[in-house]
């Protein structure tokens, strides 16, 4: 049977080494993984917020659309003046 033969101290050290950078790499990897979890969900309320933001800007086009209509309905073509609230028609 052979004979066990012991590690000097600087292989010893060097083995060692590698394993802390191992461990400290694994870590990392780790880290690393939450960041992108954590950017893809930022990114999925991002899209839920930018498909709200749309549906709201169609709204308010559409009830411009039927604002307008109702005001030519009553006052017919013209311009509007928001500071004064005075109408001018058109020619």
């Amino acid at each position: 049977m052979s004979e066990n033969k012991q590690f000097t101290k600087e292989e010893l050290t060097e083995v060692q080494g590698l394993r802390d950078r191992m461990s400290r790499l694994v870590a990392q990897f780790g880290e690393l993984k939450l960041e992108q979890i954590l950017h893809k969900q930022k990114a999925e309320n991002l899209d839920i917020l930018e498909d709200q933001y749309n549906k709201e800007y169609k709204d308010i086009q559409q009830k411009e659309l039927e604002l307008v209509k109702k005001f030519n309905e009553k006052y017919g073509r013209g311009t509007l003046d928001l500071e004064s609230g005075t109408f001018s028609p058109a020619n």
